[in-house]
């Protein structure tokens, strides 16, 4: 079976890197897991995956650090950003978009539609619409 993509998973919580790994792969993508910032950017230069899933409270180098870090670097620059996290304030969530992500999922969420969640990034992704795909996401909090 072909996969559908290769998915970064970057979160210190073995449970939710766990629930993310299991329904990822059961809709057919290969997944790999990252505890912390540091290990994140290191596993994305590494294999380059197609969209990363990134916890924004993670010890010592927080998620807005690694989502700087890897759109400085020219390996990681255009890899898609889906932030997954249990801020919910407008605030947190604009500083996530102004950062480079291009979705934002809150925690909890529904494990089931986590998988149409990154299929739906990498099919616009692939159609050359992240952009308007971001915007539409940041339009959705209405007006700063």
């Amino acid at each position: 079976m072909r996969s559908h993509g290769r998915v970064l998973v970057i979160d210190d919580e073995p449970a939710l890197r766990l629930l993310c790994r299991v329904n990822l792969t059961l809709a057919g993508f290969d997944v790999d897991e990252a505890a912390s910032g540091t290990e994140g950017i290191a596993c994305a230069q590494l294999n380059r995956p197609e969209v990363i899933l990134l916890d924004l409270m993670l010890p010592g180098f927080d998620g807005h650090a690694v989502i700087d870090e890897l759109r400085d670097d020219r390996h990681t620059a255009d890899v898609p950003i889906i932030v997954l996290s249990a801020r919910t304030a407008p605030e947190d969530i604009r500083r996530a978009y102004a950062h480079g992500a291009i979705a934002y999922i809150t925690k909890p969420f529904d494990p089931v539609d986590l998988s149409e969640r990154v299929q739906e990034v990498l099919d616009r992704v692939r159609a050359g619409d992240a952009d308007d795909f971001r915007d539409a996401q940041l339009a959705r909090l209405g007006p700063s």
